[in-house]
């Protein structure tokens, strides 16, 4: 062997093994946490996630207190609906996220952000390009196998931190999903905040009853369905809370801090809580409002079918995809 033909060699064996190596650096590598896992669990999702939170398999975002190694509650956040690709509805959306899981990790609760799909909540082309969730009668059959889907973030999210309880706090849209869970009992949860949405009819329960809060606000244009949400809960005898507020369709800390004290309560209170989390009663919007307006991030019916009128699985298509 020559002197050339020698260095050739070492330098090919010398590049196999740098292969191999990164290879399993790659397959092997550990998280933010130090936990090692699969490639494909750290993989970032096709969105971007706020600032302080860890992006997740199954396309979802992920935050929890530093330095905690012991069992948390987890915080399942679901958003309003907005246009998909940068601007100012996913602008707004992570900002939302990022004062969720600021103030929820504050106070302990590990929170686990998950993402809509476009479209998902279209009964017409008004909203096919929304990034949104199942939230009306005639796309409610989806919400199973929304669910199904998100098993990959949660099972993620569990190896970095076991969960001691399950929540479930949704705005708008994602209120809308949020309570259609609920009332068909799609996921295990402990309870449930719904903020500025309204019900998925019909409202009546497949399974267990955990706890619920309504937060609304007096102008929002959502106000009179979250009003028919708690008459129908009352109706139901399934045990909830209301709390209301002055001004309009918005995500302000102050809601995001009362859904993490309602979580809180529940942990050892029954409802109806005492003291009550809000003593100003829900209203009605000012009739100068315009009636017709559809709730802002809603995505519901034009008129939503009454309870009686209304099939637990309306007919439609098995999708075969999101």
């Amino acid at each position: 062997m020559t002197p050339l033909t020698g260095r050739v060699v070492l330098a090919a064996t010398v590049a196999a093994g740098l292969v191999v190596a990164v290879a399993v650096y790659r397959a092997t590598r550990p998280d933010s946490t130090g936990i090692a896992g699969p490639a494909e669990e750290n993989e970032s999702p096709s969105h971007p996630c706020a600032r302080g939170l860890e992006p997740l398999g199954g396309d979802a975002c992920y935050a929890a207190p530093p330095g905690v190694a012991t069992s948390l509650p987890l915080v399942i956040y679901l958003h309003g609906y907005f246009d998909e690709g940068p601007g100012e509805g996913q602008n707004e959306a992570l900002d939302q996220q990022r004062r969720v899981a600021l103030r929820a990790t504050a106070r302990g609760f590990a929170v686990l952000a998950l993402r809509g799909t476009k479209g998902a909540c279209a009964t017409s082309v008004e909203n096919a390009t929304k990034v949104c969730w199942p939230s009306n009668e005639k796309v409610a059959y989806k919400g199973a196998q929304f669910v199904e889907k998100w098993q990959t973030a949660l099972a993620a999210a569990a190896a970095r931190h076991p969960f001691d309880r399950r929540y479930i706090l949704g705005f708008s849209n994602g209120g809308y999903f949020a309570g259609l869970i609920a009332v068909r009992d799609l996921y295990d949860a402990d309870a449930f905040a719904i903020a500025h949405a309204g019900p998925v009819e019909p409202v009546k329960a497949l399974g267990r009853k955990p706890p619920i809060l309504l937060m609304s606000a007096d102008e929002d244009l959502s106000q009179e369905s979250m009003l028919r949400f708690d008459e129908e809960l009352t109706q139901s005898e399934w045990p909830h809370e209301n709390h209301a507020r002055g001004g309009g369709h918005a995500l302000p800390d102050s809601d995001i801090d009362v859904a993490l004290t309602f979580f809180e309560r529940t942990r050892t209170e029954t409802l109806p809580l005492r003291p009550p989390l809000s003593t100003r009663i829900a209203r009605a919007r000012d009739v100068r409002d315009d009636p017709a307006a559809q709730p802002q991030d809603a995505a519901s019916l034009p008129e939503a079918p009454s309870a009686a009128d209304a099939v637990a699985d309306p007919p439609g298509p098995e999708p075969d995809s999101f």
